[in-house]
């Protein structure tokens, strides 16, 4: 018996790698042993089959299912990727394959931060394109106030209202309340006033103390109000919408070094990796399924067909440079 993405070489190598680093040498065996039991194959799959099984088996490693919404077996950042890149172009379109940005297509998280290089009229009409359509799907693109035409850089970051549906419902933060997608942008905007709000009266009463992660600081023109003990409120909202496990966010009596993640595929593209920082003590359950459960959503990504096609136009490669602040900007 063998498992249909257990033929190829690439990925079979890319899911032994995994599960090295996430389980040891010696679970990841069980693992994929486990594999091949639980995914036997007994004949000649075509190219479309041999794709929907190495997705269920990837996802089978985290427990993550496939969702109904994903058409023809095409992971939801690939589609959306192939609907939205041509509306964007390649300038701004490159950014869908940023890793965090892939996550945040995927419904891992309510919030991606990036930076656009010469802004320019056509990049606020293109990205007023994308919104009226990619509303439809809770999701959007903002970018600073402060934003003049010309300038060489700008901050940008999409949202999306499912993310910050499924990582409300997900936290055990104090101060966080679930925030329901139904409700749509004026309930994201009413939900974050009142987890601002009860945020603040945690840390006031000595709930959040040193232990959240300082590294995750306010910009300029952030993305949630802004209230007293702005330093803490934005370290864990941020870091909630960002998709963190608790446990990287707030580490109550935590007093190991900080350690950060290495995440299979998060730095594939150089731009905005979704590595995240966590206590050497702290509890590595929710850590390490986060991390598992990322690196085979970014590793499905990277190696579909979508990404692969699009990954050999020139007109991306070049765009994909200066995203990366390889280049010319």
């Amino acid at each position: 018996m063998i498992v249909a993405v257990l033929r190829s070489s690439q990925m079979r190598h890319v899911l032994q790698r995994t599960a090295i680093q996430q389980f040891g040498r010696f679970h990841a065996a069980a693992v994929l042993t486990i594999l091949v039991l639980v995914f036997p194959y007994g004949g000649k799959l075509s190219a479309q089959q041999a794709q929907a099984q190495e997705i269920k088996t990837r996802r089978a490693m985290t427990g993550i299912g496939i969702p109904a919404e994903l058409k023809s077996s095409v992971a939801l950042a690939d589609h959306r990727l192939s609907e939205w890149y041509p509306i964007l172009g390649p300038k701004l379109g490159v950014h869908l394959t940023n890793p965090n940005i892939v996550l945040l297509l995927e419904n891992e998280r309510g919030l991606a931060d990036l930076n656009f290089y010469n802004w320019s009229e056509s990049d606020v009409k293109a990205i007023s394109r994308f919104n009226e359509v990619a509303f439809k799907d809770g999701i959007r693109i903002s970018y600073s106030k402060s934003a003049k035409i010309g300038d060489a850089e700008v901050d940008g970051w999409f949202e999306n209202l499912t993310g910050y549906d499924r990582v409300s419902h997900n936290t055990k933060l104090p101060g966080i309340i679930p925030y329901e997608a139904s409700t749509g942008w004026k309930g994201l905007a009413s939900w974050k006033e009142k987890v601002v709000e009860a945020v603040v009266d945690c840390s006031k009463s000595g709930t959040y103390t040193t232990e959240i992660d300082k590294s995750i600081v306010p910009r300029a023109d952030d993305y949630f109000p802004t209230a007293e003990g702005a330093a803490v409120t934005t370290a864990v909202l941020r870091g909630l919408a960002y998709g963190y496990p608790d446990s990287a966010v707030y580490l109550p009596g935590a007093k190991g070094k900080a350690v950060f993640t290495v995440i299979p595929y998060a730095e594939f593209h150089r731009a905005s990796a979704p590595n995240f920082s966590y206590a050497s003590d702290a509890n590595l359950d929710d850590i390490n399924k986060k991390v598992a459960r990322w690196a085979m959503l970014l590793g499905e990504f990277y190696h579909s067909q979508d990404y692969l096609k699009l990954a050999k136009d020139d007109k991306f490669k070049k765009a994909r440079i200066i995203a990366d602040g390889c280049g010319e900007k």
